[in-house]
């Protein structure tokens, strides 16, 4: 993805070579106005604290709202998590999850941030709600299967798994989850769902 903050660059010299030299406040073409802009592309095709850095600067720029600032949010969470501040990261999916109630991004990787830091049942409700916004949405019924197993409700762990499997395919990652159900299921139950 840098290759998003390079073209946005280029696009920069670009405008600059045509329209002279930007100064602040000079009106559309003011750094002002492709701030907000180009850290929002480095937000998003960065890693780690460069990209929070970046979502940070677009999120403060007061310039996003609605699902745009809540993508931001997610973004900065997921960068967040990547560093290791997982409460930052919950701070951040919750805030998203405020700014659109149907991001079943953000409510499926807050789930998964409180299932790193051993909060179950707030992971499953979460899990729960995205299923429930999206019934097709494999992977979190395979990641809300995979926490029914590890505490052991076995049942509840089962149906899930076999509920991914009989899902048609909607996104991209619906064929892994279903692998991963399928494997899940073959090993603690010896079922061969094919």
């Amino acid at each position: 993805m840098n290759w998003l903050v390079e073209l946005l660059g280029l696009v920069w010299l670009t405008v600059g070579s045509v329209a002279g030299p930007v100064t602040a406040g000079s009106g559309p073409l003011s750094t002002e106005a492709f701030g907000p802009a180009l850290d929002r592309a480095e937000c998003e095709a960065s890693f780690g604290t460069v990209a929070a850095s970046a979502c940070t600067r677009a999120i403060l720029s007061g310039q996003f709202s609605g699902r745009e600032l809540a993508r931001l949010h997610n973004t900065r969470g997921n960068e967040l998590r990547r560093i290791g501040n997982l409460d930052g990261a919950i701070s951040d999916y919750s805030t998203a999850v405020e700014l659109d109630p149907r991001d079943l991004y953000a409510r499926h990787n807050r789930a998964g941030t409180w299932r790193d830091k051993g909060e179950f049942e707030l992971a499953i409700a979460d899990y729960s709600e995205a299923i429930r916004l999206d019934p097709l949405f494999a992977s979190a019924l395979v990641s809300r299967g995979l926490i029914y197993e590890r505490k052991q409700q076995f049942d509840l762990a089962r149906g899930d798994f076999s509920a991914v499997i009989a899902l048609p395919p909607k996104y991209a990652n619906t064929y892994s989850a279903q692998d991963t159900a399928r494997e899940r299921l073959a090993n603690l139950w010896g079922v061969s769902p094919d």
